[in-house]
C-alpha cells in the first residue's frame, strides 16, 4: 500500500510548488493616487530610475529593461532613452530633479516631447538570496510611478516586489537566476498590471 501511495505523493508535491508562484501577494501592487484629465495615454516618456540598493548598476539596468518592455507592449508609443537624455542635459536635470518635483520642468517636457504622461521609478531594494540548494538568486522591489505631463499630477503608483525563486514551478525549473531576467519578469508584471487597469487610453 505505501508503495502505491509514493508515486501520487510525488505529484501532488510537485503540484503545490507548480501553483506557488501564482499565490495571493505576487501580483504588483498599483493604486490610482488622480484620474488622468487629459483623455488619453498614447504618448509616454521614462526617467532615468533612481536606485537606492547597493548594486551600482541595478537603476539603470532596470530603467532600460522597463524601457524596453514598454515598448514591446505597443500600447503607446514610447520616447527613446536618447532623446530623454539629451533633454535632461540641455535642462541640466538630474534624475533625482525630477522625482523632487516639480509643475515647470513637467510642464517642459510635455511640450519638448509632446507626452501625455511621464513614467518615473525607483529601485528600493536589490540583491541575492539562497534558497534552499539554490545559492545567489536576485530580488528586487521596485517602485513606479505614472505622472501626467500636462499638470505634473500623480496617475498611480506601483509596487512590485519578486525574487527569482518566485518562478519556481516544479524542483528547480523556473528559478530565475540572473539579475536581467528578474527586471525583464518585473517589468513585465507592472505594464501588464497597469494595461489590465486600463490606464493606457490610445485608440
Amino acid at each position: 500500500m505505501m508503495r502505491g501511495r509514493l508515486p501520487n505523493l510525488f505529484f501532488v508535491g510537485i503540484a503545490w510548488l507548480s501553483l506557488s508562484a501564482c499565490l495571493p501577494g505576487s501580483a504588483p501592487e498599483t493604486h490610482k493616487v488622480s484620474a488622468f484629465s487629459g483623455g488619453t495615454v498614447c504618448r509616454i516618456a521614462v526617467l532615468p530610475f533612481l536606485n537606492e540598493s547597493r548594486e551600482k548598476e541595478a537603476g539603470d539596468l532596470m530603467y532600460r529593461i522597463f524601457l524596453n518592455e514598454l515598448t514591446a507592449a505597443g500600447i503607446g508609443e514610447v520616447v527613446s532613452e536618447g532623446d530623454v537624455r539629451q533633454f535632461m542635459v540641455l535642462f541640466r536635470q538630474l534624475p533625482q530633479d525630477f522625482h523632487a518635483t516639480s509643475s515647470p520642468i513637467m510642464a517642459q517636457l510635455m511640450e519638448h516631447f509632446d507626452v501625455d504622461a511621464i513614467v518615473r521609478g525607483r529601485i528600493a531594494e536589490y540583491g541575492t538570496e539562497s534558497a534552499g540548494q539554490d545559492a545567489n538568486i536576485p530580488y528586487v522591489a521596485l517602485q513606479v510611478e505614472m505622472v501626467s505631463a500636462k499638470d505634473g499630477a500623480r496617475l498611480l503608483s506601483t509596487f512590485h516586489r519578486r525574487g527569482g525563486n518566485d518562478y519556481r514551478k516544479a524542483l528547480h525549473f523556473g528559478v530565475v537566476r540572473t539579475k536581467t531576467g528578474l527586471f525583464a519578469k518585473v517589468s513585465k508584471e507592472v505594464i501588464d498590471n497597469w494595461r489590465v487597469k486600463g490606464e493606457f487610453s490610445c485608440p
